[in-house]
């Protein structure tokens, strides 16, 4: 699931530009793998199989625990609107 936000937080436009600049490179490899525990970096095909099996509702359901898992570590208190509410924008067009 991490791989696949990835490709959007890094404003990746494509499937094969992850596998470029996150599978082509041994930097970020390694950086991927130490960080998540794994041996290899998803290709981006494999992300594609993967997301088409996820019902939206799964996927919506692990955007709802990050985002409270943000606001429990208090990382969006500084971008809170007048001190008190949260502002969340998800980008749900693709």
């Amino acid at each position: 699931m991490f791989a696949g936000l990835l490709l959007f937080v890094c404003h990746l436009g494509s499937r094969r530009q992850f596998n470029a600049r996150v599978r082509g490179t041994g930097a970020s490899r390694a950086k991927f793998g130490t960080l998540f525990g794994v041996e290899q970096v998803p290709h981006g095909d494999t992300l594609n199989g993967a997301f088409k099996r996820l019902a939206p509702g799964q996927v919506q359901e692990v955007v709802c625990q990050m985002v409270e898992t943000l606001i429990r570590r208090k990382v969006l208190y500084p971008y809170r609107l007048l001190d008190r509410y949260f502002l969340i924008a998800i980008d749900g067009t693709g």
